[in-house]
């Protein structure tokens, strides 16, 4: 028997206090049938907003809090999927959202984020995402994202700033460690669909996107037009498999080993040959990750 099917949509909602905003933002979502639906920038403050907000979508709401003019990224969920969200993990400035899914195949993490404007705030978002998101089950991170993979066909711009793909390396790490790949790209290669508009028409960029492992078969990714919003919703269907295939497991240094005098000489010199391979790297991020799998194979080797 295929296990059970289900399927997300993203959007920035850019503010949904109005309550005949709100109406019109959960009517949308409800005429896409989706099961998922993650929305940004919706500026829920408190646990008021959460049992008022979840009454009128009538399925379940997981959000933490921003403030009423930013942040506050909120999962809603189908009455279908409502009993099987378990544990329910966020962070302290209403960016980011992170649900694990009771799915008969095992547990699943769904992750909503909305990446900071600020381009050294976006880099280090990014690098608190494996603090949230463990290595043990599949994972499906969707939001907003503020920077883009190719300033090629992901932007329309007449800024010549270099800012709006800060971040990428380590979303990228990340999302590379999790088996992730963004959906529409691959399953649009070539084509230049942008999810934000700026009114004037000077500026357009493709920052929603949907980011899952493609053991869960993902597919129909579209990018749907809202009228509500100065972005557009991204929607994806997902068939996962009958049994989450297995992951490769993380490598652990037995620290006992550094009790070794030899061992901790022969690091020294290596290390310090190591620190001049530094300029030959874009960041000093991806010079570090190379050097943690040359420390890896070192201390296997020796």
């Amino acid at each position: 028997m295929a296990a059970d099917p289900l399927s997300l949509l993203t959007l920035n909602v850019n503010g949904m206090r109005d309550s005949r905003k709100r109406s019109r933002i959960f009517q949308f979502c409800r005429s896409l049938g989706v099961d998922f639906v993650f929305l940004q920038e919706t500026h829920i403050v408190n646990e008021d907003d959460v049992h008022t907000w979840s009454f009128e979508w009538g399925g379940g709401l997981h959000a933490p809090f921003g403030s009423s003019t930013s942040c506050g990224s909120v999962i809603l969920v189908s009455p279908r999927w409502t009993p099987l969200v378990g544990k329910v993990d966020s962070d302290h400035e209403g960016r980011l959202v992170c649900i694990t899914i009771k799915h008969p195949c095992g547990n699943l993490f769904l992750c909503n984020v909305y990446a900071p404007n600020r381009p050294s705030d976006r880099r280090d978002f990014f690098m608190t995402l494996p603090s949230f998101v463990p290595g043990s089950a599949p994972c499906i991170l969707a939001g907003g994202f503020n920077c883009v993979p190719d300033t090629q066909l992901d932007r329309m711009t007449s800024c010549t700033s270099s800012g709006c793909s800060v971040g990428m390396t380590e979303l990228d790490m990340f999302t590379k460690n999790h088996d992730m790949v963004d959906v529409w790209r691959v399953q649009h290669p070539g084509s230049s669909v942008l999810t934000w508009h700026r009114p004037d028409g000077t500026d357009a960029s493709r920052l929603d996107r949907v980011y899952s492992p493609l053991a869960l078969s993902p597919s129909d990714c579209e990018v749907v037009a809202c009228s509500i919003s100065d972005h557009d919703a991204v929607t994806v269907s997902f068939q996962p498999p009958d049994s989450w295939p297995a992951r490769r497991g993380f490598w652990k240094m037995n620290t006992d080993i550094l009790m070794e005098d030899d061992y901790c000489t022969q690091f020294k010199a290596r290390y310090g040959g190591w620190r001049t391979l530094k300029p030959a790297f874009s960041t000093g991020l991806e010079w570090w990750d190379d050097i943690k799998s040359r420390i890896k194979q070192f201390t296997v080797e020796y």
